[in-house]
């Protein structure tokens, strides 16, 4: 391979973490809920509706995107989906209305950035199997990054009297990582020996897709759910035990920090630690935390319980990606990940509003934990018998 090809190949997968790192903006949404309110009047509670638009949006395109007749990995179609964000967040900084505002970002952005994502991990997948656990873990803590950056910047933006505008930044830094898309390329021809035995794997776990896949699904589940209906009010529950808005304001920033923490570590681990045995350690993460702000029941104990769990919901967000990709393969990792996400999706709509739901009635945050204990109990149980299939198929030869 020639200098220019080793060259090209190295720069893939840090132009997928660019490219997700912008994505991930998404998750900066809050800071827009007060221009939204300023430009069109509307209530905090149909200004979310925009980011639960998102959130399906982002959902149905991964499922949709993987079945597309390209190359989802190439530096073409991530181009493209870059470009289609950037028009996205451009229409929706210009929206005269919220209607056409929340079917601009919500809808197209929210496509988007799901798009762009499978892309990202198709081409961490498809990179050296030597380092494609590290890389996973880098293009989902890229993810999560860009929602933690973007967040405070546009907080700013607002504050200064941007508006709507204020998207204009995500907007250009898509259009400029759009533009670096060109100098990596996919990995879908590359052969080593890493990528045969995969090959062999990849036709061996096809038997066992119909019993795999399911695990994957409702694992990655009731994970999520632990983390997210805890984490989504996260806020609200430091003060309703006790907390100051000083205590409150500095949980959440922990909170974002151990997130992605979480996220690069799990790449990292599986380095040290075997695969079946480090799955089953975020809901041991999750429990803990939850026990300790349930049990111990004082803000400061609170705050390093929920940081404990958002560590957990940082593990999981990279493991079930690395799970896929060793019990289904890289050449089916898009096609299968694009399902297993839907589980994300519903846990991502439901969970919260379950939380909020039970604290709402209940008026005490400790039942919302209760709920968020009983996801992380099932949680365990399914990753238990994860555990089991990834170390038979190690005994199998399939990994």
């Amino acid at each position: 391979m020639s200098a220019k090809g080793l060259s090209r190949d190295a720069l893939s997968v840090p132009i997928a973490c660019l490219q997700c790192f912008c994505a991930g903006s998404l998750y900066a949404w809050s800071a827009m809920i007060t221009a939204l309110r300023e430009s069109f009047g509307v209530s905090v509670e149909h200004a979310g509706f925009v980011f639960s638009i998102a959130i399906i949006s982002f959902t149905l395109a991964l499922l949709l995107s993987a079945r597309l007749p390209i190359d989802l990995s190439g530096p073409r179609a991530r181009s493209v989906f870059c470009l289609v964000g950037a028009v996205a967040l451009l229409a929706s900084s210009m929206a005269g209305s919220f209607p056409l505002f929340a079917i601009c970002f919500g809808v197209g952005f929210g496509a988007a950035s799901g798009a762009i994502y499978l892309a990202c991990l198709d081409v961490a997948a498809r990179s050296d199997a030597r380092r494609a656990d590290m890389n996973t873990a880098l293009v989902v803590a890229a993810f999560g990054l860009g929602g933690a950056v973007f967040g405070p910047a546009l907080r700013l933006l607002v504050a200064q009297g941007w508006g709507l505008q204020a998207l204009l930044l995500p907007a250009l830094c898509l259009v400029f990582a759009a533009c670096f898309a060109v100098l990596g390329k996919s990995d879908n021809r590359r052969i080593t020996r890493e990528k045969i035995d995969a090959e062999k794997a990849s036709h061996h776990n096809d038997l066992n897709v119909g019993l795999w896949l399911p695990l994957l699904w409702f694992g990655f589940a009731f994970a999520s759910a632990a983390g997210l209906m805890t984490l989504g009010l996260a806020g609200a529950i430091i003060e309703e035990g006790g907390g100051s808005v000083w205590l409150s304001g500095a949980g959440i920033a922990a909170i974002a920090i151990a997130n992605t923490t979480g996220r690069l570590c799990s790449g990292l681990f599986t380095r040290i630690v075997r695969l079946d045995r480090l799955i089953v350690l975020p809901p041991l993460l999750s429990s803990f935390g939850l026990f300790v702000c349930i049990w111990v029941a004082e803000p400061a104990a609170i705050v390093v319980g929920l940081v404990v769990v958002a560590l957990a919901y940082g593990l999981v967000a990279s493991l079930y990606p690395i799970v896929t990709r060793q019990l289904l393969g890289s050449d089916g990792f898009a096609r299968y990940f694009s399902i297993i996400f839907t589980a994300w999706g519903l846990a991502g709509l439901a969970s919260p509003w379950l939380a909020g739901a039970v604290l709402a009635r209940s008026g005490d945050f400790r039942a919302a934990l209760g709920v968020g204990v009983a996801a992380a109990v099932v949680s365990m149980a399914l990753s238990i018998a994860t555990a089991v299939f990834l170390r038979r198929a190690v005994v199998r030869g399939v990994r």
